[in-house]
C-alpha cells in the first residue's frame, strides 16, 4: 500500500512561502536602498545624501532578513523531511530539489547585499 504524500506535500508548499516571502523582502529592501540613491541624484542637498546612506542601510538589512527567511524556511524543511517515512514519499519524487532553490536563492540574496554595498 502506498504512503500519504499530503505531509511532504504541505511542507514543501510551506517551504515555497518561505521562499516566496524571502524574495519579496530582499525585492524590497533592494527597492528601498536604490530608492535612496534616487533621490540623492533628484536633490543637491547634502541632507539627501545621508538619508540615501540610511536607505541603503535599511535596504541592506531587508535583503539580509530575505535570505534569513529563505535559511529559515530550508532549516524547517530539512527538519520535516526527517520525520517523513520513506513510503510517504512518491515513487520518482526528489523532495531536496525544493531546498535546492531555497538555497539558490539565498546565494542570490547575498550576491545582491554584495552588490549593495560596493554600490
Amino acid at each position: 500500500m502506498a504512503g500519504d504524500p499530503r505531509v511532504l506535500f504541505a511542507a514543501e508548499r510551506t517551504l515555497m512561502a518561505w521562499i516566496r516571502t524571502g524574495i519579496t523582502t530582499a525585492g524590497l529592501g533592494f527597492v528601498v536602498a536604490k530608492f535612496g540613491l534616487f533621490l540623492s541624484m533628484l536633490h543637491q542637498n547634502p541632507r539627501v545624501v545621508d538619508d540615501a546612506r540610511v536607505s541603503l542601510f535599511i535596504g541592506l538589512g531587508l535583503v539580509l532578513s530575505g535570505a534569513g527567511m529563505n535559511l529559515f524556511g530550508a532549516a524547517r524543511y530539512k527538519a520535516v523531511l526527517k520525520t517523513i517515512a520513506a513510503e510517504d514519499v512518491p515513487a520518482h519524487y526528489r523532495p531536496g530539489a525544493t531546498l535546492i532553490v531555497a538555497y539558490a536563492v539565498i546565494l542570490l540574496a547575498a550576491i545582491l547585499a554584495v552588490y549593495l554595498v560596493g554600490t
